[in-house]
């Protein structure tokens, strides 16, 4: 982005957990004061109460990039700031406000104002996807489930500001993969609708039908808004983890969406534009997507860093079939997806707790011969060969350990080597050197294997 955004905090959130005799917490937002304001905050300041007085309590987005109930931004390149305040009046907990706030020979004035009827504020985002040099605004608002959404788009009209679209979604990106295309809008959605029974007009709750699709909105001449495609997802899809732009081969590029189907299971929607908008995953004879259905929530990534998202396949290590799904560990296998089909990239063990992964590269025969037993609380992972003939873990091969540079200095680590060292952490590994096994490694071995995240 041309013009760097400045996130101006208004308000110091006093986080005090105030309890009555009944133990109710107190009202957060009227435990929100604003501190004495200097400089361009001190104007702002003024200007908000001088439109609304000072019987407000200040609304902050819950996600993003953009987490401040006052944001200062220069939207049109003028070398000026501009500033949205999210507010709520004490008289009406219905509504959400967002004044804008303009600068005009040193002074700042509320130049428009508009309300919510929401919940709370999802996220607040500013790119230019009109095409006009000018960044937009983008308000998304929580209504009153954790999948139903609105998206409300502004844009700078001279000194004040105008509704472009209001948009419903359960999670959205703003994204850019067609060429010589405004950037676009990815509007994610899941709808379930339950039936209504004819002789009472009661809601019948054995009659519940699930939906979900992603949209593509650009916006055309006059700022008009523009679907450019939509596409089913499974329908059982319950939320949105994580939203990734990649390549999909030399040329083109596709959006990975990662999903989750109930509390056990996470799926990769691929999605992309072959003259029309194409999902890779979703098989619409099945009415679900399989190809990408995993156990662990384990998210895309561009595992092997070549500019293109690997989709990870999660694999149940030996000794952990019979456990339940939230205590299993797992290998991973990583698959690339091209238009012709899914090709795997590479296999390993994934520690996204430390940070790191054991990249094993196509090596499934030592990752179906090995087990290995985690402690998270010791950051420890140690791994064993698998006793075939009792179907239990054998002997120690080695532990992975991440200590913090002061714990590396202090304490008495004598049997652990250094494999690597990252920010504060030092990555080291503990070789049982009695293990003289095929699936054993020498610490050279593991270095070349070990790959930080």
């Amino acid at each position: 982005m041309r013009r760097k955004i400045g996130l101006l905090t208004l308000i110091l959130a006093v986080a005090l957990l105030l309890t009555s005799c009944t133990g109710v917490l107190a009202d957060p937002e009227s435990l929100i004061s604003p501190p004495k304001a200097d400089g361009e905050l001190q104007g702002i300041e003024e200007a908000l109460y001088a439109a609304v007085g000072k019987d407000f309590s200040f609304i902050y987005p819950s996600a993003g990039e953009n987490r401040s109930s006052c944001i200062s931004v220069d939207l049109n390149g003028d070398s000026k700031n501009e500033a949205i305040v999210f507010y709520r009046l004490k008289n009406d907990s219905s509504m959400i406000h967002m004044n804008f706030f303009a600068e005009n020979d040193g002074a700042w004035k509320s130049a428009f104002e508009t309300q919510f009827a929401c919940s709370g504020l999802d996220r607040v985002d500013f790119q230019d996807v009109c095409g006009d040099k000018n960044l937009e605004i983008m308000v998304g608002c929580n209504m009153y489930s954790a999948t139903d959404k609105q998206l409300n788009i502004f844009t700078l009209a001279g000194n004040t500001l105008s509704l472009l679209s209001q948009e419903n979604y359960s999670s959205y990106s703003i994204v850019d993969i067609m060429e010589n295309v405004k950037p676009q809008i990815l509007l994610l959605s899941i709808q379930t609708q339950v039936a209504v029974k004819e002789e009472s007009n009661l809601q019948d709750a054995s009659n519940v039908q699930k939906s979900a699709f992603a949209r593509f909105l650009t916006f055309g001449d006059q700022n008009t808004v523009v679907e450019t495609g939509r596409v089913e997802l499974d329908p059982n899809i319950t939320g949105f983890s994580n939203i990734t732009t990649g390549l999909l081969n030399d040329s083109d590029k596709a959006i990975y969406v990662d999903a989750n189907k109930g509390s056990d299971l996470m799926i990769t929607e691929i999605l992309y534009f072959d003259n029309t908008l194409i999902n890779a995953s979703y098989d619409a004879t099945l009415g679900e997507t399989r190809e990408t259905k995993r156990e662990a929530p384990i998210l895309c990534r561009d595992i092997d860093q070549d500019g293109r998202i690997e989709i990870p396949s999660a694999q149940v290590i030996k000794g952990y079939t019979d456990k339940a799904i939230g205590e299993r560990n797992y290998y991973t296998i990583w698959r690339s997806y091209d238009k012709t089909g899914f090709q795997m990239k590479s296999a390993g063990v994934l520690n996204a707790v430390d940070g790191y992964y054991l990249n094993l590269e196509k090596d499934i025969d030592w990752l179906e011969s090995i087990t290995f037993v985690s402690d998270t609380g010791l950051k420890t992972r140690t791994f064993y060969d698998w006793n075939f003939d009792e179907s239990k873990a054998g002997d120690e091969l080695f532990t992975i350990k991440v200590f913090t540079k002061r714990a590396w200095q202090s304490e008495d680590n004598d049997d652990y080597k250094v494999v690597t060292v990252s920010g504060d952490n030092v990555y080291t590994v503990n070789i049982n050197e009695k293990n003289t096994s095929s699936y054993q490694m020498t610490l050279t071995q593991i270095k070349d294997h070990f790959v930080l995240l």
